[in-house]
């Protein structure tokens, strides 16, 4: 993002020269009652690259006193390098604008965008004097504007950041999908997708070209690029259900008590345990923090005695932007046992290889056994 630096508004005073109204010869500053302000002139200097892999642009943006600023851009169009010489020069128009840069003078390496701008050459490409109209209108925010054609070795910072833009390769990560819908409200054609996206992009934002995430103990949190897999955790649910089915069992001693009393304090301590296959327990997955025990509570505990309310919001504020990440670890930790347990029933698997024509016996599953008198085999059959 451009950051400003200089005089009021962005435009730094040039005061070399003056002195002061006794003639001692020190400089003084300026001030804004002076008579007419001597404006620095900025320089621009803008290429445009496109090819086969994509288009880009680089801007670099050089004012009084050291101030450099630079922009890459990586267009999502395929345009011809004419067309890219006129975004790129369009581009950094825009940001000297922004910068409130009164006197501007524009370096680029294309003639022909030079000579058209200039008037030299006529511009008979209709998508051309599209480019053009609109830089003739953008002329009219400067007092003075100033385009010069360069040799492109002469323009070799700006050439650099087209073509460090044009060799980047898009991929495809967590972030496309939310950056695609704050960018060009496009959203993914699964309908259950687009719903989770529509809720997910209410904590994130753009800022320049990058995705940031609204967070709890700090004001944005950059996001950055990873590539999950998200492995699915089939039958966790189930699983859940079976290890609380059975504990009732073990605490009902007649059938005269009723398992619904038992019920809050089985839920209660499946919640609150730490589980093998995701090492955290379900609490800590939902709310981002760890469970008081009413143990805890009375007596008191050094924890509740010590800790300020100001010191427990923070630490809630950190657990709750570390909570994502914590239900990513435990989602992979879940993957990785289930891989390692298949692996161990794997072992006492042989491989055996069939090829097209070879004969095979069929084991009967299910109701296709037949009864205990039964053949434990079926066929043969060719493959």
């Amino acid at each position: 993002m451009a950051a400003r630096d200089g005089g009021e508004r962005g435009t730094p005073l040039c005061n070399e020269g003056n002195s002061d109204d006794e003639g001692n010869g020190e400089p003084v500053m300026m001030k804004k009652t002076a008579t007419k302000d001597l404006l620095c002139p900025w320089t621009l200097s803008v290429d445009g690259s496109s090819n086969l892999r994509g288009s880009g642009a680089g801007v670099v943006l050089e004012g009084p006193e050291g101030v450099l600023i630079e922009q890459s851009l990586r267009f999502a169009f395929k345009e011809s390098n004419n067309q890219e010489e006129y975004e790129a020069l369009i581009a950094g128009m825009k940001l000297a604008k922004e910068m409130e840069v009164q006197e501007l003078k524009v370096q680029s390496d294309s003639q022909l965008v030079t000579n058209q701008v200039s008037g030299e050459f006529q511009t008979k490409d209709p998508q051309l004097t599209k480019y053009l109209e609109k830089v003739k209108g953008m002329e009219k925010h400067f007092a003075m504007f100033e385009l010069i054609y360069v040799p492109r070795e002469q323009n070799a910072r700006a050439d650099l950041l087209a073509k460090h833009t044009r060799m980047v390769v898009e991929v495809e990560d967590w972030r496309s999908p939310i950056i695609r819908y704050l960018q060009r409200d496009v959203l993914p054609l699964p309908k259950d997708e687009a719903t989770r996206i529509r809720k997910m992009v209410a904590w994130y934002t753009m800022v320049g070209d990058k995705l940031y995430k609204r967070g709890f103990s700090a004001l944005m949190l950059l996001c950055r690029e990873r590539n999950p897999k998200h492995p699915q955790a089939n039958g966790q649910a189930e699983s859940a259900n079976k290890v609380i089915l059975r504990a009732p069992k073990r605490r009902i001693s007649s059938k005269q008590e009723s398992w619904v009393e038992h019920l809050p304090a089985i839920l209660w301590s499946y919640h609150t345990t730490p589980q093998s296959s995701t090492g955290e327990p379900p609490f800590n997955m939902v709310y981002g923090a760890d469970v008081m025990i009413p143990v805890e509570i009375q007596p008191s505990t050094w924890r509740r005695d010590t800790l300020t309310l100001q010191e427990k919001n923070a630490a809630l504020e950190e657990s709750l932007d570390l909570l994502p990440e914590l239900r990513e670890k435990a989602c992979f930790r879940e993957f990785y046992t289930k891989q390692r347990a298949a692996r161990k029933y794997n072992t006492g698997v042989i491989l055996r290889k069939f090829k097209e024509g070879d004969l095979v016996l069929k084991r009967p599953m299910g109701r296709d056994k037949g009864g205990k008198m039964a053949a434990n085999w079926e066929g043969p059959f060719r493959i």
